[in-house]
Parts: C-alpha cells; structure tokens; sequence
C-alpha cells in the first residue's frame, strides 16, 4: 500500500467508470496490507473515492511456502489471518460459496 499504486488504483478505477461499467459491480480488495500506519484504510478510501471491502493481510512465508509445496494454505493453515481473510471474502463475494459451505459443512472439501 504505497501512493504510486495508489494513484495507479484510482486510474484504473476512473477508467472503468469512463467505460460505464456499474459502480456497484467494483469492489476495492486491498492485498498485503500490513500492520503500518502509514496509508490507513480509511486514507485509502479518501484517496480512492471507493469503499474497501476487504483486506487481505501479507504473509510472506506462508503463501510462498504453499506455492513451492503445491498446497492451499487456506485449507492446510485455516486459522491463519491470511487464511481467514481469503474465506471472509469468498462468503461474501459469493452466495452461492456461503450455500455450498453449509451443504458440506467444511470448505474445499473436494480436495480431500
């Protein structure tokens, strides 16, 4: 979260909304966000001029380790912030996923 991604955001934000795509339809996800106070959220949004939906906390070490390994990490690492982030917005980026998560009972289920 850095001024220079920032304002490449807020073009790209521009730009749809130059090519009438529906304001309601966007939705801002902030990724790597950290424990720094040096951008706030509520920064981020001014900047914007949208709303964030969701964050999605950086770890490092976790999602490069699931990378080389070959594994999702939400499912071998769910309590993980990352983890929990990535859930949290498929729940609600999705009905259909909330719907099928209480059919099962579990998340990603199909893969064991």
């Amino acid at each position: 979260m850095d001024l220079p991604r920032l304002r490449d955001g807020k073009l790209y934000l521009k730009n749809l909304l130059a090519a009438n795509y529906p304001k309601e339809k966007i939705r801002v996800i902030v990724n790597r966000t950290t424990n720094s106070k040096e951008i706030s959220s509520s920064e981020v949004e001014t900047i914007l001029e949208f709303p964030v939906a969701a964050q999605i906390p950086t770890d490092d070490a976790l999602v490069g380790s699931s990378v080389n390994l070959g594994q999702t990490f939400v499912s071998s690492n769910p309590n993980k912030p990352v983890a929990r982030a990535l859930l949290a917005l498929a729940e609600t980026m999705s009905p259909s996923v909330t719907a099928d998560k209480k059919r099962s009972g579990r998340w990603f289920s199909f893969m064991q």
